[in-house]
């Protein structure tokens, strides 16, 4: 029977005699292909200690669903409560135990996932797609996301005194989200109710209903309903659980090239890699051109041996492979700036969207309570595909040093993250590529001249209130812009009149760790992916753009996995082979009003 796995969220931990409190289980609904049944909403059956099998209690503890290693703790005292299944985390002593203790003291490890098999045949909830099923745990696992904000450690029925490193700590009856509940009025309510309706066919109701329990407000509704849509009640993943850390370090981009042009390779060394390319595509629904690689296979030009500039200096006694020199390219800022990206996509994608609120006003005594209906929408996202490709010898595969196998990886990586920053600036929006910000409708727009015109401290200031004055000064904000338009504003005055020193973007401004600057006191990423030959009436393709807004409301969609095709024909007099990777993924603006631009910025 199939192992499967859920992700579950913990507290921040408080100490307790090496003991902590979990949540193992919940019935937070998960989308899975179980069988004849199809893709369904799996619950696991926590009503009561008699839908789940314990015989394997007390459960191991261990790390990242990793099996060889001994286990860091086990999970006992399991029982049922409030429709969660609970237990009692006690670590042990060993290097490993302790270094994950004390990360789950500081709060630094947040998570926990369950490893079970479901049991017998599922009950199906009314007329829905949704089963519950009884299940037996086999362990617990230390991991890095999230996936139910139910379950996790110190969530117990009250609170009490505890003592954490010395300190007295005394928590308050009632729990955070018991407290915002209680602060909840009923018009808040009445909208959070309004917006689930509207869109229950992506789990509205019951997101609703949690929002009110929990005190949530619209905001947090709003990106619940935004994971539902986009995930069928799933965290997005790039790869289902057979994938998991201990086969992530085994997988080889260069076998899965090789494994295309060399059928007995095939056969003797890549059954791993052709393995997790069927198990992609089952999950896509349709065939590769090539292999499908996960996308963790690639996060970590002609190169000939023989040639130094083409692939000979990569192959060497005395190597110094740490100082390998790549290739000058554009800076990819979007993502790093703050933009939200939904991985493992099925299917086209609907998210919703609230565009106005109920109405509200004063009203005499004995006079009705004016209504008003909200208005909704919705952002679509269609796979379109992005793709690179990179040259390289067979030789070169076997021999190279540093790691051909890096090399490969990140130029291909590259490659796509610049495809996609560039769409996400000014994608055309003509069929096959996106729409990026600067083309998008409504986003705020500060004009500059006629004809353009030089930037200015006025113009930083336009762009900022215009982002407010539409209530989306929140979120990831920060400036982008072009390497042009940085070094003007760097020689820019604030005033006509102003003193030496005293520039736009002064030259004192610290850089952090991300390589942002500071503008205005936001953050300011610089990239030439920023177009720097927009028209602005007789200035023709020497206009620059400027971008100012909350990052968090520029979405990426990644659709499953990455098409890689080796081409052994293209090159063929020369042995070589074309590695070409092709990445399905669209961009959208959630809030184009969370954007202004200026369009016209002439720079010389």
């Amino acid at each position: 029977m199939k192992m499967h796995f859920r992700t579950l969220g913990f507290e921040r931990a408080k100490a307790r005699d090496r003991t902590v409190p979990v949540v193992i289980a919940t019935e937070e609904p998960v989308r899975r292909e179980h069988g004849r049944y199809g893709v369904i909403a799996e619950v696991l059956d926590c009503s009561s200690i008699n839908a789940i099998d314990l015989h394997r209690a007390p459960l191991p503890l261990i790390v990242g669903h990793e099996s060889s290693p001994p286990p860091i703790g086990i999970v006992e005292n399991l029982h049922v409560a409030d429709a969660k299944l609970r237990g009692l985390a006690r670590f042990g002593e060993s290097t490993l135990a302790e270094e994950v203790y004390q990360d789950v003291l500081r709060g630094i490890v947040r998570n926990v996932s369950i490893g079970y098999t479901t049991i017998g045949e599922p009950r199906r909830v009314g007329d829905s797609n949704t089963y519950r099923f009884k299940f037996c745990p086999h362990e617990v696992s230390v991991v890095g996301v999230p996936a139910d904000p139910q379950a996790g450690f110190f969530r117990s029925q009250e609170n009490v005194m505890e003592e954490s490193n010395g300190v007295v700590v005394e928590d308050d009856r009632k729990s955070r989200s018991e407290r915002r509940a209680a602060a909840r009025t009923e018009n808040d309510v009445r909208d959070l109710i309004k917006v689930g309706e509207h869109y229950k066919s992506f789990g509205g109701l019951e997101a609703a209903a949690q929002a009110v329990r929990e005190g949530r407000d619209m905001e947090w509704l709003q990106r619940e309903l935004l994971r539902r849509s986009a995930s069928g009640f799933s965290t997005p993943r790039g790869i289902e659980e057979g994938f998991l850390s201990g086969e992530r370090r085994q997988y080889s981009l260069l076998r899965a090239v090789r494994a295309q042009v060399d059928s007995e390779f095939a056969r003797r060394e890549a059954g791993f890699e052709l393995e997790v390319s069927r198990h992609l595509a089952q999950r896509v629904g349709r065939e590769p051109r090539g292999l499908f690689v996960p996308p963790e296979a690639l996060t970590h030009r002609m190169q000939v041996v023989g040639t130094g500039t083409h692939g000979g200096n990569l192959v060497a006694t005395n190597l110094l492979a740490d100082q390998f020199i790549t290739m000058l390219r554009n800076h990819s800022l979007v993502i790093r700036m703050g933009a939200t990206v939904l991985p493992g996509l099925v299917g086209n994608v609907a998210i919703p969207r609230q565009d106005g609120p109920g109405a509200i006003g004063w009203v005499a005594e004995g006079t009705a309570v004016g209504t008003g209906a909200l208005t909704f929408s919705q952002v679509t996202m269609v796979p379109q595909t992005v793709g690179g490709y990179v040259d390289i010898s067979r030789k070169l595969m076997l021999q190279g040093t540093p790691e051909v196998e890096s090399l490969v990886r990140n130029d291909l990586v590259a490659q796509i993250g610049l495809g996609i920053d560039a769409a996400a600036i000014n994608g055309s929006g003509n069929a096959p590529e996106p729409k990026g910000i600067l083309n998008t409708a409504g986003i705020g727009t500060v004009v500059m001249g006629t004809h353009g015109g030089a930037p200015s401290w006025d113009m930083v200031q336009q762009l900022v209130r215009d982002v407010a004055v539409a209530n989306a000064h929140m979120g990831a904000l920060g400036f982008l812009t072009n390497a042009n338009v940085n070094y003007k504003l760097s020689t820019t005055p604030r005033q006509a009149s102003g003193v030496e020193g005293n520039f736009v973007v002064s030259a004192d401004s610290p850089i952090d760790g991300d390589g942002f600057g500071r503008l205005a006191g936001y953050r300011l990423g610089v990239s030439n992916n920023v177009p720097a030959t927009l028209t602005k009436g007789t200035s023709t393709s020497v206009c620059s753009a400027v971008i100012f807004g909350n990052w968090t409301d520029l979405i990426i969609g990644m659709w499953s996995a990455i098409d890689v095709l080796a081409d052994p024909y293209s090159l063929s007099t020369q042995g070589a082979l074309r590695v070409i990777a092709m990445q399905d993924a669209d961009i959208a603006v959630r809030r184009p009003a969370s954007f202004s631009a200026a369009k016209d910025v002439l720079t010389a």
